[in-house]
């Protein structure tokens, strides 16, 4: 294989794992936010609405980030960049919400892989 070939393959792996991340990443993000957090008057039915949207459209962008959506991958890395600094931030001030502290490390993997996928970082 010519090193052009091996640079295309390795950055096709690195949008795949960036997918598998973000789904994974988003999938224990709402387990730890519906374990930490009490129920707040949402029927079962409504809970299980919300979990199957956040689900299909954490699923549906996996599939277009996989797909080397360069853009997409880059977007969403600016995006929970802007999460991970607003949350330490407010954590630092003494003003985040309970949750952060037990999310905030699962935003930041799936910032770090996103970024790996659409800006080439090792």
């Amino acid at each position: 294989m010519t090193d052009p070939e091996q640079t295309k393959i390795s950055r096709l792996k690195k949008f795949k794992q960036a997918a598998w991340v973000f789904t994974g990443m988003n999938l224990l993000y709402l387990i730890i936010t519906f374990v930490v957090i009490p129920p707040v008057g949402l029927e079962p039915t409504d809970m299980a609405i919300y979990c199957l949207v956040a689900l299909v459209l954490s699923g549906g962008l996996s599939f277009l980030i996989a797909r080397e959506g360069r853009k997409l991958a880059m977007s969403l890395a600016l995006v929970f960049a802007a999460r991970v600094g607003f949350s330490s931030y407010t954590m630092i001030a003494g003003t985040a919400f309970p949750i952060v502290p037990w999310v905030l490390p699962t935003v930041l993997i799936s910032f770090y892989f996103l970024g790996r996928a659409a800006w080439d970082w090792p």
